[in-house]
């Protein structure tokens, strides 16, 4: 029995390795295959897709024929079942392109497993889009979940907006979180807070509101910023550091292993955004033992307490987020405390293992399969 997992629509391990996150995704994966036999990745790829993964015992089906990806969509459960694997479970990795697990289920006779790490139709994130717009994203995740047989989420927060909102049963939703590689991120070094080299760690993003970081520093003395990612606004966003004379450098994306030593070269972590679900970045911050700083929103309220895991901004604004920079750097044991607290947080909670087990709680609950 194996899991097939299928890939956010149109996005292939090319995808995950410019985005930064291919290693830690084929880790999560290949202890779920260890647990359940197998696990093909379904990817929209072309040809040499699998050499991208090595030899972590992950399968991988691809778009070899480069055929239009609606196409190659419809053909995912015949290529899944004249693969080798006993496909028990198809799993969609986001709800975009999730259309294919209940045709995957009745080719197949499989359970399909709907992930959404986010909720695409959460008031906020569809604030300001066209009605049109709107109304296509909620239908994608009303199907999506009236399909699925299970809907795992990573928060409570979502989990409660699915069954209060789409009217699904409590049991019909698992909260999954997201996994952190403590074996990565952990403090390396004891810390001090002597630096003001103030990190983040994002896609370059209207949502991730990196704008008001940078106007946020512009109020704030000898403070040093450092952006890793990359996006459509770096441009955007070079040009509005330079004119406010903040001192910031742009790092572009950087390789998975390399992060966590640079995550504890920082003197803090600040998260800006307008919304999240369960940031990775922050957890991973939070590992280190990082000071971390976030705005009072949904996704990043659920991981800091204010002054006990973190500092939460009074309001997502320039002057709201430097507040939270300020106060953190004028009581320097205090913030270490915290960010020591936050280590211990993650690591309770979010380890590899926790969640493997977690996920596997939820398919032998609901007798899609037996496993140890």
């Amino acid at each position: 029995m194996s899991l097939g997992l299928l890939f956010t629509y149109g996005v292939s391990l090319a995808t995950w390795k410019h985005a930064g996150y291919l290693e830690r995704e084929i880790k999560y994966y290949r202890a779920l295959a260890e647990a359940l036999g197998g696990v093909t990745f379904v990817t929209y790829g072309g040809p040499g897709e699998s050499g991208w993964i090595g030899d972590s015992g992950i399968r991988t089906i691809s778009n070899t024929s480069r055929l239009p990806a609606p196409i190659y969509a419809l053909g995912i459960p015949f290529r899944l079942r004249g693969g080798q694997s006993d496909i028990a479970i198809v799993k969609s990795n986001q709800i975009s392109g999730a259309w294919v697990g209940p045709w995957c289920r009745r080719v197949l006779g499989c359970a399909f497993v709907a992930r959404a790490g986010f909720v695409p139709s959460e008031p906020w994130r569809t604030k300001g889009r066209h009605p049109l717009r709107r109304g296509w994203i909620r239908l994608q995740d009303w199907l999506a979940c009236r399909e699925a047989d299970v809907v795992i989420v990573t928060s409570e927060r979502a989990r409660s907006f699915l069954t209060e909102v789409y009217g699904l049963p409590v049991e019909k939703v698992a909260v999954v979180p997201n996994f952190v590689d403590l074996d990565l991120f952990r403090p390396m070094t004891e810390r001090r807070l002597g630096s003001h080299k103030i990190g983040t760690v994002a896609r370059f993003t209207d949502e991730k509101n990196l704008g008001d970081l940078i106007r946020a520093a512009a109020l704030l003395d000898h403070v040093e910023l450092v952006l890793v990612g990359d996006g459509a606004k770096r441009a955007e966003l070079e040009i509005l550091a330079e004119r406010l004379g903040v001192r910031a450098s742009f790092l572009g994306t950087v390789a998975y292993d390399r992060l966590p030593a640079l995550l504890n070269s920082f003197g803090a972590f600040v998260i800006p955004s307008r919304f999240e679900g369960q940031p990775k970045a922050l957890l991973e911050a939070m590992a280190c033992g990082l000071p971390c700083v976030g705005t009072p929103v949904p996704g990043i309220q659920e991981l800091i307490v204010d002054g006990k895991t973190g500092f939460l901004a009074p309001s997502v604004t320039p002057e709201g987020i430097a507040a939270a920079i300020e106060r953190l750097f004028q009581d320097a044991d205090r913030a270490v405390e915290v960010g020591r607290r936050a280590s211990e947080f993650v690591a309770e909670s979010f380890s590899l293992e926790e969640v493997v087990a977690r996920e596997l709680h939820v398919y032998r609950e609901r007798g899609f399969l037996h496993v140890d």
